[in-house]
């Protein structure tokens, strides 16, 4: 029953959502759906769903989506034969010194280099699921569902709320394999 959360947990779930509804904005999630409308699309419980929950980065003020593969067992069932190997964090600059020097003039324009990496959360995101994974990648939220009128609740714990799903089609904060997965780019740029 979603009416005897506690507060931090009600909390949690509200930001959760809101969170969820950016993704789905910026399109790397599905819309928000049922349970009927998952079973209709993966086969009646062929889905696993990672429950949604939230981190607040200090550091960075903010909050950070982690949908749990703990407790839906995806991450216990992941055998990983492979070790992670990460190229170290100076070779984009070492490239681009490497390239500067053996051009005969100076790169301008569309050729200019320009190094960051404020983008790795949207980079990590963007790295799709496989098709046939995607009944894997089912995050599940709490919050009114898109076809209710929202009301403006004095508190998170009130009103009307379902436990919704969203399909992720890029990588989750969560899952064991994911983070295998989005280190195997930059080893193949190298």
């Amino acid at each position: 029953n979603l009416s005897r959360r506690s507060e931090e947990a009600a909390n949690s779930d509200a930001i959760g959502h809101e969170l969820t509804l950016k993704e789905i904005s910026d399109g790397v999630s599905s819309p928000l759906e049922t349970t009927r409308k998952i079973d209709s699309m993966f086969g009646v419980g062929r889905s696993r769903n990672m429950r949604r929950r939230i981190v607040y980065q200090a550091a960075q003020d903010k909050y950070r989506p982690i949908d749990n593969a703990k407790t839906n067992l995806a991450n216990s069932m992941t055998f990983l034969s492979e070790t992670i190997k990460v190229v170290p964090v100076d070779i984009a600059a070492h490239n681009a010194v490497w390239l500067a020097r053996r051009t005969p003039v100076p790169l301008r324009g569309e050729w200019q280099l320009e190094l960051g990496s404020e983008d790795q959360g949207e980079a990590y995101r963007g790295i799709r699921n496989a098709h046939h994974q995607l009944g894997n990648c089912v995050i599940a939220t709490v919050g009114p569902k898109p076809t209710d009128k929202v009301v403006p609740a004095a508190s998170p714990k009130e009103g009307k709320l379902h436990v919704l799903f969203s399909i992720l089609y890029g990588h989750s904060y969560g899952l064991v394999a994911a983070v295998n997965n989005y280190n195997r780019w930059p080893e193949l740029m190298v």
